[in-house]
């Protein structure tokens, strides 16, 4: 690894020293490419979406190898505070319920289950929050449940 893999970093601290912001949320798509080292490499705490789905247990596997490689080779600790489960029906029987098990096994907190909801295909058309399609509705408690546990994570 380069200085390429720190470049995200080195801005989120410039941008930082504005004062405008106290937490910066970096998104990025689930690949294992130079974007996600950059992302893992500025990031004090980590949380890690994954699909009710087979094929989300190996990407968690080789997201977890990509950030034991960086840590070792960069020298950094970013803490994983967990996992938030998507896509969750359970439903679909034994397929979901033995990948949410299996998840439960990789030793990371679940920090939050979000059902595969209507609210959420809704809300993501609309470019709307599901706060605003459905204040009450299950979506919106399964995110409110992500707050508070990254709160208490504190």
């Amino acid at each position: 690894m380069g200085g390429d893999d720190s470049r995200l970093k080195t801005l989120i601290e410039m941008w930082g020293e504005t004062g405008r912001w106290e937490v910066c949320l970096i998104d990025c798509p689930p690949s294992l490419a130079l974007l996600s080292d950059n992302a893992l490499v500025a990031a004090d705490q980590i949380i890690i979406p994954v699909e009710a789905e087979d094929s989300s247990l190996f990407a968690l596997e080789l997201l977890m190898v990509q950030l034991s490689s960086i840590r070792a080779e960069l020298r950094i600790d970013p803490e994983v505070l967990g996992l938030v489960v998507n896509a969750y029906d359970k439903r679909r029987g034994y397929e979901v319920t033995s990948t949410y098990a299996a998840l439960e096994a990789f030793k990371l907190p679940i920090l939050a289950t979000v059902k595969d909801l209507a609210d959420l295909r809704r809300a993501w058309r609309a470019g709307d929050s599901v706060f605003d399609v459905d204040p009450d509705g299950p979506a919106a408690q399964s995110y409110t449940q992500l707050a508070k546990a990254l709160i208490a994570a504190e």
